[in-house]
């Protein structure tokens, strides 16, 4: 066997041990994790495979599965919404006949099914890299989601959006459109393919819901996200390597922080948020023809097909992903009719698709613009800076501006902040070798980043979801920047040499991680609020003027035309950004997990630099020893954070959850279970707990979603926050969305007093609206002792009774 094969399998053997290991450490049952991946195999890959090789040919294996994976997605949702219009969907499993069954009777289709002997292979280095670039994120979802999220029955607090999230999931398991799960009988509309994907993989495998959500759906799209990263990266670049760095820097989101507070729109990734998981791999899907077409002008009938398959998924996985690809063809298409107009009828025609796809699924997620009001600068209400200068959190402000502007100093802090944006993002100089006359995939990726960050900034919504306008654009800016550091470095390996190119990333990187360590030093720690603006001015000119210095001295070496100079300062300058910008946000985080001491990390990274430095200078390191070596310091970093936070995902897991008032007890939760198992699922369940403290009080926060989640059924009234009206109530008497009262104050009572004063008269209303059981629980309020006297009472335990209207 060859050293690269060895290496390339002992790759996949870590990404796949590393990730059955985050499952297994979260006490998922061995049986539950074969059965999922076989579903998923045979539901996802198979069809999604075989599909995409009638649209398009694949590069090598890898390519094959991962593009087929991703349209398997999307063709499952297709499936899903047949199957559920239909009624049957309890028979999804079966629904990859309707694409195998054809392509094994017709006869001219039977070669989709045979293995392509591809020529070419992804590098050990490459596979290595793409390993170490899923530990952070696969961590995240391993520590943060699967081990903190306890399963039935044992008592936990989860993230309250969970909870919504998986009522919504059960909804799709039973309705086309599904309705709000918290307020029976409201349609909803809203970006929900994420949910179709979870309800479609539990209705598969038969395995129970909590279970699909909260351990099993997610590693596979994050992995799935990460992997189109690469593949994107390949076709802009003709290297695999940018892919591998564009997938790390988005996974670690990447940014330069030189100062003592951190800003919003860096992160690709939120574990929190399935449909920007979900999202994710299908808007790269959308990226890799568009990319294509901007560079050529032209694509196949198939690869047309390929792309508008890709939008309708992306249209329902998260809103904020088409217009911001519709802006960058948009930006392409206007700089190709000034420099390129080769291309420009193919950009119109992607331009036209793009944007017909997005007009067409407006009604579809129509339920997203709820509580959207326009406000310049809106995001930056919510960074550190503006709450310190405000003394706490901004009010609620529906001004067409972003309130707090008459303080005192509160323009030049806005300014301030803003060039922080600009410092925060400065890896994106890397990008400048990529853009040409010839090629529009350059300006189609920079206007992608434009329109999220122009969104994020422009757009107020009570929940701050416009971020998520930016977290779906900056996979465009990483992808660009990325390629055109391979084309600095291309150049650099030309007028330098392999060896010397290699010298000076690995110099230019703890060089990087040094000047915002020493930035973030002068700029101090959290400032009194009279002296943000100076602490903010001392830290951004403490990184800003080394970098500042580099990229002018390229500029005179470009204007002297001195090639060599001019490839050494670009190449060292963006190696000091990356490394200012990759260790910044995870360093910390890494260390605690190894140590519980944040100078670990540190000292760890300046003695690999010194190790790696002295090794090259003695030993005169060539080109392909550069490469070996690339590959094990990739190995002993994937294991070793595999190792690391797989067992952090082990111990968290272990303990009990904290005694807060938000926590669901586990008689609370056998109860919910008992009425799971024996009711219909069409039935509806009224509940006395609205609130997140579960204790009802006055204009309390309404994101209790518990009972509907557990139950998995729709209830006639619960937490009702995330609801249309509420989010267009935000700032109604001062108060935020969730502490809005419910929008129909007829129901809302009628739903208490059935609770605290129940009377036949009023128990047959409730069973007029649809109302089959009460779930009532003693721990949210006063529950009338007359109650049971008036229904059949059939499951007690602990402060829950479960009952059944007569």
């Amino acid at each position: 066997m060859k050293a690269s094969t060895l290496l390339r399998g002992l790759a996949i053997a870590t990404l796949a041990l590393t990730t059955i290991g985050y499952w297994l450490a979260t006490r998922t049952s061995p049986w539950d994790i074969a059965l999922y991946l076989g579903v998923w195999l045979w539901s996802v890959t198979v069809p999604g495979v075989l599909m995409q090789r009638l649209l398009r040919t694949p590069k090598d294996r890898f390519d094959d599965l991962v593009v087929g994976s991703v349209l398997g997605l999307v063709l499952q949702l297709v499936a899903w919404a047949l199957f559920t219009a239909l009624g049957v969907q309890h028979y999804l499993l079966a629904w990859p006949l309707i694409v195998v069954l054809p392509l094994l009777t017709i006869p001219g289709l039977r070669r989709r099914w045979r293995l392509a002997r591809f020529t070419t292979s992804l590098h050990p280095a490459t596979l290595w890299g793409f390993v170490c670039a899923t530990a952070l994120p696969l961590g995240a979802v391993g520590t943060q989601l699967m081990a903190r999220s306890h399963l039935p029955d044992r008592a936990g607090a989860w993230y309250q959006d969970d909870y919504w999230h998986l009522a919504l999931t059960a909804q799709t398991m039973r309705s086309l459109p599904p309705d709000v799960p918290q307020v029976a009988g409201e349609p909803f509309f809203y970006h929900w393919f994420a949910n179709a994907h979870v309800g479609a993989m539990a209705l598969s495998t038969s395995i129970d819901l909590p279970v699909v959500f909260a351990r099993l759906w997610m590693p596979p799209i994050v992995l799935l996200g990460l992997a189109m990263m690469v593949l994107v990266g390949r076709q802009l670049s003709g290297r695999t390597w940018p892919g591998v760095l564009a997938a790390g820097t988005a996974g670690l989101s990447a940014a330069i922080w030189p100062t003592w507070f951190t800003l919003f729109g860096t992160g690709a990734f939120n574990v929190h948020s399935p449909s920007q998981q979900f999202a994710v791999p299908i808007a790269l899907l959308a990226m890799l023809p568009l990319t294509a077409i901007a560079r050529t002008g032209h694509m196949r009938r198939g690869e047309w097909t390929l792309l508008t398959l890709a939008l309708v998924g992306a249209a329902g996985a998260k809103t904020s992903v088409l217009p911001v690809l519709l802006c960058g063809v948009l930006l392409a298409t206007v700089v190709s009719a000034f420099v390129s107009r080769r291309l420009l009828p193919g950009l119109c025609r992607a331009t036209a698709l793009v944007g017909g796809v997005t007009l067409a699924s407006l009604p579809l997620s129509s339920g997203g613009s709820a509580g959207v009001k326009i406000q310049l600068f809106s995001t930056i209400r919510g960074t550190a800076p503006w709450a310190l200068m405000l003394g706490g959190s901004p009010p609620v402000s529906l001004e067409p501006i972003l309130p707090g502007l008459k303080v005192a100093g509160a323009g030049v802090l806005l300014c301030l902040v803003l060039l922080s944006y600009v410092m925060a993002y400065g890896w994106m100089l890397a990008a400048v070798p990529a853009f040409s006359r010839t090629d529009m995939s350059s300006w189609f990726l920079l206007g992608i980043g434009i329109a999220g960050w122009c969104a994020m900034m422009l757009i107020n919504q009570d929940g701050f979801s416009q971020v998520y306008f930016m977290n779906s654009a900056i996979l465009g800016w990483h992808l660009l920047a990325a390629w055109g550091m391979s084309i600095g470095w291309g150049a650099a390996v030309a007028a330098l040499g392999a060896s010397r190119a290699g010298l000076l990333v690995v110099s230019a990187v703890p060089t990087g991680v040094l000047i915002t360590v020493m930035a973030k030093a002068v700029s101090g720690p959290r400032p009194e609020p009279g002296s943000i603006n100076s602490t903010i001015v001392t830290g951004l000119a403490a990184a800003g003027t080394p970098f500042l210095l580099l990229l002018l001295g390229w500029l005179l070496a470009r204007w002297r035309r001195n090639a060599a100079w001019a490839a050494a300062l670009w190449l060292f300058a963006t190696g000091c950004l990356y490394g200012a910008a990759l260790p910044q946000p995870t360093a910390r985080r890494i260390s605690e997990h190894l140590t519980g001491s944040s100078d670990l990390m540190w000292w760890t990274l300046v003695i690999v630099a010194v190790a790696s430095l002295i090794t090259m200078v003695t030993h005169r390191v060539s080109g392909r020893a550069l490469t070996a070596g690339a590959t094990g310091v990739l190995m002993v970093s994937s294991l070793m954070l595999a190792t690391v936070f797989v067992d952090d995902a082990r111990t968290i897991s272990q303990r009990d959850s904290p005694d807060k008032p938000s926590t669901v007890t586990s008689s609370e939760m056998r109860a919910a279970r008992w009425l799971r198992d024996n009711s219909g699922t069409d039935d509806v369940v009224a509940t006395n707990v609205y609130c997140i403290g579960k204790v009802t009080t006055n204009l309390c926060d309404a994101r209790s979603f518990w009972v509907g989640a557990f139950t998995e059924r729709r209830i006639f009234l619960e937490g009702w926050a995330y609801t249309a009206q509420a989010h267009e109530a935000n700032g109604v008497g001062g108060r935020r969305y969730v502490n809005q009262p419910f929008h129909d104050p007829e129901r809302f009572a009628l739903n208490r007093r059935a609770f605290e004063d129940p009377t036949p008269e009023r128990l047959t209303a409730l069973k007029a609206r649809g109302v089959v059981w009460l779930f009532a629980d003693a721990s949210a309020g006063p529950i009338a002792k007359d109650l049971s006297t008036l229904t059949d009472e059939t499951y007690a335990e602990g402060p829950v009774k479960v009952l059944r209207l007569r």
